[in-house]
């Protein structure tokens, strides 16, 4: 039986049990508006998949339209051939307020990049939903999970909960807590465990 991997989120970066590092977590690029992603170090860089607006986590109607989805992909491009040249590992981890927001887009973006070995995905079930999807977590997570899990790189498992914050549409903010501590509760880690194999990493933090 293969054991699972658990990785910690230590700063930027994500390391394994004996504190080596096996990616490198860089929230703070945005593939919308980033000229290039720099230096690239060596292994895995885990990115956000980009968004329009000042505040990264602002609901942005052109974050979803076609030409962000083109200036997305022409990124992608640039990023592939970099990453090709240092060696490195390009993994998208999506989010509702995002490029790839939803599980639809990301299996329609990674069918398209089938045969790509510098670009995966890191499988964030909390960073897909909305407050508004809460009260059906369950059919959310398991249909994120049943339609990603095969793309997965790595899992980067975390709960929500809805905080007293309203955003400004007057909707509950989320705030992020442990695994299991939250909306999607012991279902979290059942759906994971269930249809991600057990090599697939799994990122705490």
């Amino acid at each position: 039986m293969k054991t699972l991997e658990t990785l910690q989120l230590e700063g930027n970066k994500i390391v394994d049990e004996k504190g080596d590092a096996w990616a490198t977590w860089r929230g703070d690029l945005n593939l919308l508006g980033q000229h290039g992603l720099g230096d690239l170090p060596a292994s895995r860089v885990i990115l956000w998949t980009g968004w329009s607006g000042d505040e990264p986590f602002e609901r942005h109607p052109l974050t979803w339209g076609p030409a962000s989805l083109d200036q997305f992909r022409k990124a992608i491009d640039a990023a592939s051939r970099a990453a090709a040249e240092t060696g490195t590992t390009l993994l998208l981890r999506p989010h509702a307020r995002h490029v790839l927001a939803d599980p639809q887009r990301c299996l329609s973006f990674f069918r398209e990049r089938a045969d790509s070995d510098r670009v995966g995905l890191v499988l964030d079930t909390a960073s897909m939903l909305e407050a508004s999807m809460v009260e059906k977590v369950e059919d959310h997570l398991e249909r994120a999970v049943d339609a990603l899990a095969e793309h997965a790189a790595a899992v980067w498992l975390s709960d929500v909960q809805t905080s007293d914050t309203l955003d400004a549409l007057g909707e509950p903010e989320l705030r992020r807590v442990a695994p299991g501590e939250g909306a999607m509760g012991e279902h979290l880690l059942g759906t994971v465990d269930r249809c991600v194999p057990a090599d697939v990493p799994r990122i705490v933090g």
